[in-house]
């Protein structure tokens, strides 16, 4: 069975998303979450960085969840289903993008412009890939 375009982007996109959130958290440690609980100082701490991306604890669960989230769907959806749900997804990570580009939040997600850029990116080619057509059967 074929697979879309925004599916396999999404799976792509979500893998990318999930290995950078993964490997920012083991950075920041998951020690002081599982030893003093979740509070503001666990979760803003452990400032890292990432393929010069920067990410405190929340940042890194963020970008975990932002990843699960488009791999499962892009593995979920068929070949005419998920798009509205993908095209849901890559705007809400162009707005989020969007939000953290001046670096407002960097005290609680760690976030520079490179994170906002990331996010803004990985939802414009979610976005595109969902006005993708099938491929047409050849003439034989």
């Amino acid at each position: 069975m074929p697979r879309r375009a925004a599916a396999s982007v999404a799976m792509i996109a979500g893998g990318v998303l999930l290995v950078i959130g993964i490997v920012a958290l083991a950075r920041a440690s998951v020690r002081p979450l599982v030893e003093q609980g979740l509070n503001a100082a666990t979760l803003y701490g452990g400032h890292v960085s990432v393929a010069s991306l920067h990410f405190t604890r929340l940042g890194a669960i963020v970008t975990i969840a932002a990843g699960a989230t488009l791999l499962f769907v892009g593995v979920g959806s068929g070949p005419q289903s998920g798009r509205e749900t993908l095209r849901a997804l890559g705007i809400a990570a162009i707005v989020w993008g969007v939000v953290l580009l001046p670096g407002t939040f960097h005290g609680t997600v760690g976030s520079h412009a490179g994170v906002g850029v990331l996010y803004v990116v990985v939802g414009a080619a979610v976005v595109v890939s969902t006005f993708a057509q099938p491929g047409r059967p050849r003439a034989r």
